[in-house]
């Protein structure tokens, strides 16, 4: 999925940017709409900006399943019900959502050959799989498209607030199912960056986790990043966890 946004007409010149998300060659339709925000460093606030996107199987870039209010919800086609394709620069930021596109590929045409370094698959829960030389580098299969359904693959990420441990059980941990998740992307050239965040209310209080990945082909490597965000007034131990059950080719 690609979204690209241009200055507003009448400014002394037109910019179009653009990024890649979702996976690739499929069009994904979200039960609930995901909430993206892009750094808008060379912008000042109150500036307006056009949304497009470009599902696969789409000709051309339109505006279907855009919006900009937080309480917009997806219909069953991946059309939103409170439709929007124009953003206000705010705080620095550019805030929409989109109820279509959550599997994010690093370098989808890698991870055949050592020569083509690493393909990356990180699930909306940061679950996360690794190709290299067509082999997978982390027990079982890949992750679902949407979600933290199954136990797959061997990866995972929790956070363990006060005695409850939040996340996606696996190999035989069972934890409590996060609030909110999902992963979002960006393409650029040969560099790709993602971000995963998942939330988790507790005593009416957020506990934001957030881990950010960032691979250059063809870096036969990756890093990753997290931060947790812990509520004001909290009283509770919170510890975070961070699990790969690698199975090296």
């Amino acid at each position: 999925m690609k979204n690209r946004g241009t200055k507003k007409k009448g400014l002394a010149e037109a910019q179009v940017q653009g990024f890649e998300f979702g996976l690739s060659g499929t069009h994904l339709v979200f039960s609930s709409p995901v909430e993206l925000s892009l750094e808008t460093p060379n912008m000042s606030d109150g500036v307006a900006l056009d949304l497009m996107t470009m599902h696969a199987g789409d000709s051309d870039f339109h505006t279907g399943g855009l919006s900009v209010s937080p309480d917009t919800l997806c219909n069953a086609d991946g059309t939103a019900t409170i439709p929007g394709s124009e953003v206000v620069v705010k705080n620095g930021k550019a805030t929409f959502y989109t109820c279509g596109a959550s599997l994010f590929t690093m370098n989808p045409t890698g991870g055949t050959a050592g020569s083509n370094d690493l393909k990356i698959l990180i699930g909306d829960c940061a679950q996360v799989q690794i190709y290299y030389n067509n082999l997978r580098q982390i027990y079982n299969t890949d992750p679902p498209l949407t979600g933290c359904a199954g136990t797959s693959p061997g990866s995972w990420a929790m956070l363990r607030i006060g005695g409850v441990t939040y996340g996606n059980s696996v190999d035989g941990v069972t934890a409590t199912a996060w609030s909110t998740q999902t992963t979002t992307g960006v393409t650029m050239g040969n560099t790709y960056t993602a971000t995963s965040t998942m939330t988790r209310v507790v005593g009416g209080r957020t506990y934001t986790l957030i881990v950010d990945w960032a691979h250059t082909a063809p870096n036969k490597y990756f890093t990753w990043s997290y931060r947790v965000i812990i509520p004001a007034a909290n009283t509770l131990n919170v510890r975070f966890y961070m699990g790969n059950d690698t199975t090296v080719a």
